[in-house]
Order: C-alpha cells, then sequence, then structure tokens
C-alpha cells in the first residue's frame, strides 16, 4: 500500500489535485509547488516509465 496525499482544501503540506497531481503548499501561502509523483508499486506502467 502506497501514501497518497490529503486532497487540496487549501491546507499546507503535500496534496493531491482534482487532476491526480501533487503539489506542495508552504503554510500561510496559496502557491502550490508542482510535484513529481513518485513511481510506486501499485502501479508497474508508471515504474517502468522512469
Amino acid at each position: 500500500m502506497s501514501w497518497k496525499p490529503a486532497p487540496d482544501e487549501g491546507q499546507a503540506g503535500t496534496v493531491l489535485l482534482p487532476n491526480g497531481e501533487w503539489a506542495y503548499r508552504y503554510k500561510g501561502s496559496t502557491e502550490l509547488i508542482h510535484m513529481k509523483k513518485p513511481p510506486t508499486a501499485d502501479d508497474p506502467a508508471e515504474a517502468a516509465a522512469e
């Protein structure tokens, strides 16, 4: 089982966007920093693309 961030509701930290991408938000900021989603054992096609 792999870890998934919480859905984005304006909170700080790593969040899951509605389109499935991951992003990070600093405390007190509204700006999102888009992240590359790490490959997981749950999705072998994603791991092979690396």
